[in-house]
């Protein structure tokens, strides 16, 4: 585990659920997500020996977004999320500045590092032409 350091949260991320179950007005599968919070994160692509490796796993990985635990913040309000972790049916939309459109990550993997209940290191996939 790489030790937490002063600036390595540095953009701003918002966090949205997408349930699955949750249907539009024709009666197909929503995919419209559901704002859970606004956090400081890490983006980072993954390349080299990490890339490799995580993408024996997960192949549509591109890059790793580190968060601090959040505890509370995630609301236990689904039954497919009782515990309020975050789960591979969510993503973040990061938005640089407010004229740009934002760049959509897939969560495709979120790991507890070493389950200390510290960080979460989110494995992702970035979704181009994404929208909530």
């Amino acid at each position: 585990m790489n030790p937490l350091r002063g600036g390595d949260y540095c953009q701003l991320a918002t966090l949205y659920d997408v349930p699955g179950k949750q249907r539009d007005a024709y009666g197909q599968p929503s995919s419209t997500g559901v704002a859970v919070g606004t956090f400081m994160v890490s983006i980072r692509p993954m390349a080299g020996t990490e890339g490799a490796r995580e993408r024996q796993v997960w192949p549509t990985a591109t890059h790793v977004i580190r968060l601090p635990y959040t505890w509370d913040a995630i609301p236990p309000a689904s039954p497919h999320n009782p515990d309020g972790r975050i789960v591979p049916s969510m993503k973040f939309g990061v938005q640089k500045d407010r004229d740009a459109a934002p760049r959509w990550f897939n969560v495709v993997a979120a790991l507890d590092v070493e389950e200390l209940g510290i960080e979460w290191r989110c494995i992702c996939q970035e979704v181009s032409g994404a929208s909530v």
